[in-house]
């Protein structure tokens, strides 16, 4: 009994080991900044202490917007496998009395990229 353990044990632990790994060769290609100006649609009015999240693969970022509704997210890692480049984010404005709006931008290195959001106010 104690070696039908060991047995499965050991062959499960070679199907691990041995089986096929995605590949992980992505390199560090650079950083880039992002940050932009949240507005009401309605008025033109700067939003500030809005919530901006950054979502760039794995990595998270959270930052507020100014008293100008302005916002800046520095050092985006930039990662490269090959000749393809992952350069895309998703940035969200989150705000209580707006509609929650999302954009994605494409980033590019050693660059100030500019994503400005213009929300509308939400009906209820």
């Amino acid at each position: 009994m104690k070696y039908r353990l060991l047995i499965g044990f050991l062959a499960i632990c070679c199907a691990f080991i041995f089986s096929p790994q995605p590949s992980f060769a992505q390199t560090f290609a650079g950083k880039a900044t992002v940050s932009g100006k949240v507005t009401d649609s309605a008025t033109n009015k700067p939003l500030k202490g809005l919530r901006v999240r950054l979502k760039h693969g794995t990595m998270r970022r959270k930052a507020f917007t100014n008293a100008e509704g302005k916002y800046k997210f520095y050092s985006v890692p930039v990662y490269q496998d090959g000749n393809r480049l992952f350069n895309l984010a998703t940035i969200t404005v989150f705000s209580p009395d707006h509609i929650t709006q999302h954009k994605q931008a494409r980033l590019e290195l050693d660059k100030e990229n500019k994503v400005n959001f213009e929300l509308k106010r939400d009906s209820d």
